[in-house]
């Protein structure tokens, strides 16, 4: 599915989709399941992108200051 960069594919979105969709299941049955399952599908991937980010960005802010080279841990020159 593309989606435009106006209109991103986000955690939020995605439970908002599947709180709706579990009330259509409710009301008109089984039909839907296979989307329901395909939703908590791309939930899963989308959070899982949500944790590696955040991982890397704290692995970068912890070695920030390897990145300049012949500084010590706290970005003095060595």
């Amino acid at each position: 599915m593309n989606r435009s960069p106006a209109n991103p594919l986000t955690i939020e979105r995605v439970e908002r989709g599947m709180l709706l969709l579990a009330r259509v299941i409710e009301m008109d049955g089984d039909v839907y399941l296979p989307l329901f399952a395909s939703m908590e599908s791309a939930l899963a991937d989308l959070k899982r992108a949500q944790a590696t980010r955040d991982r890397a960005r704290a692995y970068l802010d912890a070695n920030r200051y390897r990145l300049i080279e012949g500084n010590d841990k706290n970005g003095r020159p060595t």
